[in-house]
């Protein structure tokens, strides 16, 4: 959906909108099924890759090739979680993007069927979260990205100060 102007109306084929985006939740929902376990392993092996090569080049002594070696690792590990969890807290955002929308729609004078179908599209953006999840524990998003990058930055500065 477009971005509306505050006070806007309901289009006539908002059920018909409505109806797509319910579909195509079921779809990133099916979807998820096959692919939560890659998620879930993608983020959780490659945060662990992640921080034993951070530790190995901050805390061992190695030669040149060995150091090349533990970098192309950590950058490698940060490239599979980045590229994976991108993708998903996309499709998070662009499944709850339709909200902004319909908080600007006018209310006032609209039917009840019209009311009626505001309210369960609004109550299906607000509800469970839509989009990819790492087993089903959690989903990704943008903050869930920013929340890795706090865990490598932190493990990094603990790792500089000891």
């Amino acid at each position: 959906m477009k971005s509306t102007p505050v006070g806007s109306t309901v289009p006539n084929n908002f059920q018909r909108l409505r109806l797509l985006h319910l579909r195509l939740s079921k779809l990133v929902a099916e979807l998820d099924k096959d692919l939560s376990w890659f998620y879930a392993a993608d983020i959780g092996f490659g945060t662990g890759l992640g921080v034993f090569s951070l530790y190995q080049i901050m805390k061992t002594s190695m030669d040149t090739f060995t150091l090349i070696l533990f970098m192309f690792w950590f950058l490698a590990s940060l490239a599979i979680i980045s590229f994976a969890s991108t993708f998903a807290a996309f499709t998070h955002e662009a499944a709850h993007g339709p909200l902004d929308c319909i908080y600007n729609i006018n209310v006032q004078d609209i039917s009840v069927a019209k009311l009626a179908q505001l309210n369960l599209f609004l109550s299906r953006l607000t509800g469970t979260q839509i989009g990819f999840t790492t087993s089903g524990l959690l989903t990704i998003t943008k903050e869930f990205i920013l929340t890795l990058a706090g865990v490598f930055l932190t493990y990094l500065a603990v790792l500089y100060t000891l």
